[in-house]
């Protein structure tokens, strides 16, 4: 375990460094919903991951990845109000400025 914790910055860096490379990796990254089931939580990963699920449960990832928000209208609506110092937000109570 020690070998894959010591290479991940590097992996992770390589992956980064290529956009291509991480578009196809945001992508695949929704098959871990699968895996997460009805309650969100991915509870058992394969190894060389798996001693991190012994102790902790990994949220599924978003249904979206933040490229795909931002580039939504939504996304663009929501950033062009912050702008503007418009504030939505949904929690009951918090601050809505507008």
């Amino acid at each position: 375990m020690a070998r894959v914790e010591q290479q991940w910055p590097y992996v992770v860096t390589a992956v980064m460094g290529r956009p291509k490379l991480y578009t196809a990796a945001q992508k695949a990254s929704r098959l871990g919903r699968i895996a997460a089931g009805r309650d969100g939580k991915i509870s058992h990963l394969p190894a060389p991951f798996d001693g991190w699920s012994d102790s902790r449960d990994t949220p599924a990832p978003p249904r979206r990845t933040f490229r795909e928000w931002y580039a939504s209208q939504e996304g663009r609506r929501i950033l062009a109000d912050a702008a503007s110092g418009d504030v939505h937000d949904t929690e009951e109570g918090s601050g809505d400025r507008r």
